[in-house]
């Protein structure tokens, strides 16, 4: 379980101040570690990414393609610690970076083996070229859980 906890502090500034576990778990087999992992990082001025899965490993792509839309011109720590962003460029390209991250997780898990080149060639071509029988037990993303 991951610990993450976010409080707008009461200042003239409204800040806000997170605090999360550095714990991570790989199953039943392998103990828990503590101090293993950032679960929090700075996207820009003012503004940074906490995260709680299952599968950790979702993180790091996330955060990169994150990072790279927030700031195109490099992803400095210079760059990242002074870029000042809306709140609505973080809301999008979180988004984006999330959706592109379950697309591809998806996509690989689920539709590479019957040679399709994405998701959206599934959908235009799947049925047709799978039947009817394959097709329903497929469970497409209807976008991002």
């Amino acid at each position: 379980m991951t610990v993450a906890i976010a409080v707008i502090a009461p200042t003239a500034e409204k800040q806000i101040v997170t605090a999360s576990d550095a714990m991570i778990s790989f199953g039943n087999f392998i103990p828990a570690t503590d101090e293993a992992v950032m679960k929090n990082m700075s996207i820009a001025h003012n503004w940074g990414i906490m995260y709680a899965a299952s599968d950790s490993t979702a993180f790091q792509p996330v955060l990169d393609e994150l990072l790279d839309r927030l700031h195109p011109s490099g992803t400095t720590s210079e760059a990242i610690r002074t870029a000042e962003v809306s709140a609505e460029d973080v809301r999008r390209a979180a988004q984006a970076a999330y959706e592109q991250e379950f697309d591809y997780r998806f996509f690989t898990k689920h539709l590479a083996r019957f040679g399709f080149e994405d998701i959206g060639e599934f959908r235009r071509d799947g049925y047709s070229q799978l039947g009817k029988r394959a097709v329903p037990r497929i469970q497409l993303p209807t976008g991002a859980p």
